[in-house]
């Protein structure tokens, strides 16, 4: 069982080092909460007190950011708990997916930077690569293509455009796309609203695909105009895709 440190005169800030208290990696794979979600906790806890403890490992903060911040504003007296078991990954994720509703786009950012923490911080994965993200996908409970877009997300996306994902905004596939653009279009569509996300998402799937099919059929027309003539004729039906008679004209 952990163990239990009771501090019942003193408040948060007042713990020894308690201001300075910083936040282990593995808590910091779930975005902290704020708005009114987080003024909704504050006045919980102002009036019910702190309910479950603040879990410490390695002398830093594993589970609970959001409660200790919460006491600190309600300036309410603090507990701390020393984590005594053996998988402190597995205990983050239970209780972050167990108390908060994230979307599948939310737990995909948190996936993805699972997969890509240091060694160090995380003994339970492998090396970085396809093996460590479809295990942070599985751990998660999210498709892998979906850690493979939200990795597009961080290693591309502007800090905004990471954010909007993380606070479940807007979904890590149209992210995904947007974050193709530069930093500076990035950000402006973050400012604009999710609409304007979407709709430049929506137009950037558009244009991928019409090159996709273009490609395809300048394909075909290499193959058709290589092979060589029937010398008798055949039963069957031609159809000419749109735009293809325009392809063959430039050969």
């Amino acid at each position: 069982m952990p163990i239990s440190h009771h501090f019942p005169d003193r408040k948060a800030a007042d713990i020894p080092g308690g201001t300075g208290l910083q936040f282990h990696l593995l808590a910091d794979l779930f975005p902290l909460i704020d708005g009114d979600e987080f003024a909704a906790l504050v006045d919980d806890i102002r009036a019910n007190g702190l309910l479950v403890p603040i879990v410490l490992h390695e002398g830093m903060v594993l589970e609970g950011r959001n409660r200790w911040r919460a006491c600190e504003a309600a300036g309410v007296a603090c507990r701390f708990e020393d984590y005594a078991g053996s998988d402190p990954v597995g205990f983050v994720i239970s209780m972050n997916l167990r108390r908060r509703h994230l979307d599948e786009s939310q737990r995909a950012m948190v996936a993805a930077k699972l997969a890509t923490m240091k060694q160090g911080a995380r003994t339970d994965l492998s090396p970085n690569g396809e093996r460590s993200q479809a295990k942070a996908a599985q751990l998660l409970n999210v498709g892998k293509r979906s850690v493979e877009r939200a990795a597009d997300v961080r290693e591309s996306g502007a800090p905004e455009l990471v954010r909007a994902v993380e606070q479940g905004t807007i979904s890590v596939t149209a992210a995904a796309d947007v974050a193709t653009m530069s930093l500076e279009v990035q950000r402006e569509l973050v400012a604009r609203g999710e609409r304007e996300i979407l709709l430049a998402a929506k137009g950037i799937r558009a244009r991928q695909t019409e090159a996709r099919l273009a490609a395809r059929m300048e394909r075909h027309a290499k193959l058709a105009l290589s092979a060589p003539m029937p010398d008798r004729k055949y039963p069957v039906v031609l159809a000419e895709p749109r735009g293809y008679r325009s392809l063959l004209a430039a050969y």
